[in-house]
């Protein structure tokens, strides 16, 4: 008589072995790490533009307080480029590294910058604080007068909370399946 006990039958199951071959782990590597290295070139191009942009604005404010906001802004931002240079920018193979090590570095690396994010961009408060604060008043000035600014700028801050909570989906996206390739790593 057959034994229908599932824990039985789970338990005396044939089971396969899955074979990778650590070459496979430094090819994926080395994609992970050349993705990151286009990542920081793009961060750092927008970067470079943002900061070009905020230096025309700063030629045309004649406000004090929101160019030393435009120059805090400006300082936060290079500060944010050079942190994504130390947590992203791809370091070379270390010629003693298995596939299996060097990629499970690199995806703790790429784990890291998503994980501090948020982190990353309090150097961008400052100028953002003061920068508002000088020109808020200007703004409900001209609310006041003409009502349609506040309808005006509404398109502006619904799409800036539906990108930010996007970010944050993408971002815990990003996370969880990170996590779920190192607990895969970790079970080899």
């Amino acid at each position: 008589m057959p034994n229908n006990d599932p824990q039985t039958i789970w338990q005396n199951q044939n089971t396969e072995e899955i074979r990778m071959s650590l070459a496979y782990f430094k090819i994926k590597a080395e994609q992970l790490r050349s993705r990151n290295h286009w990542i920081v070139l793009a961060n750092d191009l927008v970067c470079l533009a943002t900061v070009a942009f905020l230096g025309y604005i700063f030629m045309k404010t004649p406000n004090g307080t929101a160019r030393v906001g435009l120059i805090l802004l400006a300082a936060g931002l290079l500060n944010i480029m050079y942190q994504m240079h130390q947590r992203l920018w791809p370091a070379s193979l270390a010629p003693a590294d298995t596939g299996l090590d060097a990629y499970r570095r690199e995806l703790l690396r790429w784990q890291a910058s998503q994980y501090h994010a948020w982190r990353m961009l309090a150097p961008l408060l400052p100028g953002v604080i003061v920068f508002a604060a000088s020109e808020l008043p200007s703004v409900i000035r001209a609310a006041s007068i003409n009502p349609s600014v506040l309808k005006n700028g509404a398109p502006f801050c619904v799409l800036l909370v539906v990108w930010l909570v996007a970010l944050i989906i993408v971002r815990k996206r990003r996370l969880k399946s990170i996590q779920q390739e190192l607990d895969a790593l970790r079970s080899l």
